[in-house]
C-alpha cells in the first residue's frame, strides 16, 4: 500500500541542513501539567540564556512523576519574573535524552523536556 511505503521513503531522506535539532523531527511533542517544584535556575550558554525547572506531574494512581523542563532564549528570559515555586503550569515540549555521570562514577540517562511552545499559567 502507498501509506506503508511513505515512512520508508521519509526515513531515507537526509534532514535539511537548517534543522538545528533533528531529534525534534523524530519525537512526539508531550504536554505536561503540574506544579513547579522550585524557582527556575538560569545559566548563560554560548547560544543565549537557558532556564531549567522541575514540574511535578500527579498521576491518577496517586504517584508523582518529576519532569525537568528546559527553556532557551527569549522564552527563558521571560520566566525570570513570571514563574514561581508551587505554581500550576501546562507546558508542551519534546523529550531529549542526555547521558550524565553520577557522583560515584556510574553513567545514566536523564530525560529533559525542551519547551516547544509557551507556558500556560493556571490560576
Amino acid at each position: 500500500s502507498r501509506e506503508a511505503a511513505e515512512p520508508a521513503v521519509l526515513s531515507e531522506q537526509p534532514l535539511p541542513p537548517e534543522s538545528k535539532t533533528p531529534e525534534k523531527e523524530k519525537k512526539e511533542r508531550v504536554t505536561i501539567t503540574g506544579r513547579v517544584g522550585r524557582e527556575p535556575s538560569f545559566k548563560q550558554i554560548k547560544t543565549g540564556l537557558m532556564a531549567k525547572f522541575p514540574v511535578a506531574e500527579h498521576q491518577p494512581d496517586g504517584s508523582t512523576h518529576w519532569k525537568t523542563i528546559v527553556v532557551f532564549g527569549s522564552r527563558a528570559e521571560s520566566l525570570r519574573d513570571s514563574l514561581s515555586k508551587g505554581e500550576m503550569v501546562t507546558v508542551s515540549g519534546y523529550p531529549h535524552d542526555r547521558e550524565i555521570t553520577g557522583k560515584s562514577g556510574q553513567k545514566r540517562t536523564v530525560t529533559e523536556y525542551y519547551l516547544a511552545a509557551g507556558i500556560k499559567h493556571h490560576k
